[in-house]
């Protein structure tokens, strides 16, 4: 996985493990398929060697156990195929593909502005300041920006409204203590 937050923020819940249900249910599948295979003649190896390698063609993963949220409906309608099943059957297999990374950022983009207002003296402030980022640095506005580029712009914000409240609390701080005219002693 990635080490930069901007493609860890895209890739998002694909990239989790599945869950230990999600797991015995592609296991079971998996066991289907090879039976059906050895009945056909079709797999003449150990279900171990056979489901690496079926596993492999699925999603170029070799453990149940290192297959993502992203590729589980691959993996589950591969081997329902094998097992000579429609994969429409199963609400998982025929699920229909995640919400356009882009989009997705667009509105984290949007709620984080919402969250950080204050920093930037109102919602329009911190979305002026979002689209500006945008422009500046991308060249581009919020709805043509790439996934990775509106996380970017995301992270920018946070930091900067953390800047912000950050210097405000310093200010506040040093002028309470120059009351005495900065002596101490």
């Amino acid at each position: 996985m990635s080490a930069d937050p901007a493609e860890r923020a895209v890739q998002g819940q694909a990239a989790q493990v599945l869950n230990k249900a999600q797991v015995r249910d592609l296991i079971l599948a998996a066991q289907t398929a090879w039976r059906v295979q050895q009945r056909c003649g079709l797999a003449d190896e150990p279900f171990d060697v056979w489901r690496h390698a079926a596993l492999h063609d699925a999603c170029g993963r070799q453990s149940f156990r290192a297959v993502t949220q992203g590729e589980y409906g691959r993996a589950l309608a591969y081997m329902l195929n094998l097992a000579g099943k429609k994969a429409a059957t199963r609400k998982a297999a025929a699920k229909a593909p995640a919400a356009d990374e882009a989009s997705r950022a667009r509105w984290a983009l949007e709620r984080e502005c919402q969250k950080l207002a204050a920093a930037f003296g109102g919602l329009t402030g911190a979305t002026a300041y979002a689209d500006a980022l945008l422009e500046h640095i991308h060249k581009t506005d919020r709805y043509l920006a790439t996934a990775k580029q509106l996380w970017q712009v995301l992270f920018t914000v946070r930091n900067r409204a953390k800047a912000k409240r950050s210097k405000t609390a310093q200010d506040a701080s040093g002028a309470s203590g120059q009351a005495d005219g900065g002596k101490s002693g």
